[in-house]
């Protein structure tokens, strides 16, 4: 549930925190564990402690855009090489 996460995360910080992007399983097939860790790398520049980032909602949009674009064209292709070697 990323709401009941969200209020996890709001205990540790005095700024709002706002959930941004929610995804499942079934989205072109990118497990939202991977697209996380492929978001929390691309905002690596930007972390300030643990699960921290100094960075602007848009910058998170976009990373989260490109990680999720990434991981379903990886997706698509190893689907492809499955299906027909």
């Amino acid at each position: 549930d990323p709401y009941q996460r969200r209020r996890e995360i709001q205990t540790g910080n005095h700024e709002p925190v706002v959930v941004a992007a929610v995804t499942d399983r079934g989205t072109c097939g990118v497990d939202p564990r991977d697209l996380e860790r492929e978001v929390h790398q691309r905002l690596k520049p930007h972390r300030v402690t643990g699960e921290w980032f100094e960075i602007d909602e848009w910058s998170v949009l976009k990373a989260i855009w490109f990680g999720w674009t990434k991981l379903a064209r990886t997706s698509v292709y190893e689907r492809y090489l499955r299906r027909y070697g």
